[in-house]
C-alpha cells in the first residue's frame, strides 16, 4: 500500500509539472501572438477603410499601393497560422508529409518574391543547376520563409540579406546569411528552442513570436535536412539535402 501510494504520489508530482509546462507554454504563446496579430490586422483594416471611403479619390497608384499591403499583410498573417498549427505536429512527431521530387530553385525564388522589401535588400546567387531534392515542397517553403525573414528581421543596421544556394558534389547547399550584433553564447545555444529571440525581452527592438527557428529545425529534422548555425558578424544559417535527385 505505501508503495502504491509513493508510486501515485510521483505520478502526480509529474503531471503537475507537465501541467506547469502546458500552462507556461499557453500563457508565451497568447502573449506573443496577440501582438503579432494586431499589427497586420490593424494595417488591413485602416488600408481597407480606406478604399471604401467615397468622400476622397484616390488615385491608380495609390489604391495600387493599398492593395499591395492589404496582400502582403493578409500572407503575414496566414504565414503565423501556418507556424501556429504545425507546432503541435512537432511536438507530437505526428509531422505528415508529402514527399516528391522538388525544384528547390523554384521554391526559392518564389519565396524571395513573397519577401520583397523595401528597408532589407535581398541579394540572391542562385545556381542554374541547382540538383532536385525530395521533399514535401509546402514545408520546404515554411522552412526557408522563416529563415528569410528572421534574417530580415535581425539584419544589422538594415544591411542586405544573402541566399546562396549551389552544389557542392551535387549535394545541394542553401545559404542565408545577415549582418548581426554579437549574440550570447547561452542564448545562441537555444535560438532553435521555443519563445527564443536573439533580442531580450528588454531590449526587444523586432517583431516575432519566437517560435520561427523551432518550426524550422522542428520540420528539418523531419525531413533529414541537415542544418548549422554560425554566428559571429553575420549569422550563417546552412541547410543541407542529402536526399537529391541529380
Amino acid at each position: 500500500m505505501a508503495n502504491k501510494i509513493n508510486v501515485s504520489h510521483q505520478d502526480l508530482k509529474q503531471k503537475n509539472k507537465e501541467l506547469e509546462k502546458l500552462n507556461e507554454f499557453r500563457e508565451n504563446l497568447i502573449n506573443s501572438t496577440s501582438h503579432e496579430f494586431r499589427t497586420p490586422l490593424t494595417s488591413i483594416i485602416g488600408y481597407t477603410s480606406r478604399l471604401l471611403r467615397h468622400d476622397i479619390n484616390l488615385d491608380e497608384e495609390t489604391r495600387i499601393k493599398s492593395l499591395q499591403v492589404i496582400k502582403n499583410q493578409a500572407q503575414r498573417l496566414s504565414r503565423m497560422v501556418e507556424d501556429l498549427l504545425v507546432i503541435p505536429e512537432i511536438d507530437s512527431y505526428s509531422l505528415k508529409f508529402n514527399i516528391e521530387e522538388t525544384d528547390l530553385s523554384s521554391v526559392l525564388s518564389r519565396v524571395l518574391d513573397y519577401l520583397k522589401n523595401d528597408d532589407v535588400e535581398l541579394i540572391s546567387d542562385i545556381s542554374n543547376n541547382l540538383s532536385y531534392i525530395w521533399a514535401d515542397e509546402h514545408r520546404l517553403e515554411q522552412i526557408i520563409l522563416n529563415l528569410i525573414d528572421n534574417a530580415i528581421k535581425y539584419s544589422k543596421n538594415n544591411n542586405p540579406v544573402k541566399i546562396i544556394a549551389q552544389n557542392e558534389e551535387s549535394i545541394p547547399i542553401v545559404k542565408i546569411i545577415n549582418a548581426c550584433d554579437k549574440i550570447d553564447d547561452e542564448v545562441k545555444e537555444k535560438l532553435f528552442e521555443k519563445f527564443i529571440r536573439a533580442d531580450s525581452k528588454l531590449t526587444r527592438t523586432t517583431r516575432g513570436t519566437g517560435l520561427g527557428l523551432y518550426i524550422v529545425k522542428g520540420l528539418c529534422e523531419a525531413m533529414k535536412i541537415d542544418i548549422n548555425l554560425e554566428c559571429d558578424e553575420e549569422f550563417i544559417i546552412t541547410l543541407k539535402f542529402n536526399d537529391y535527385v541529380k
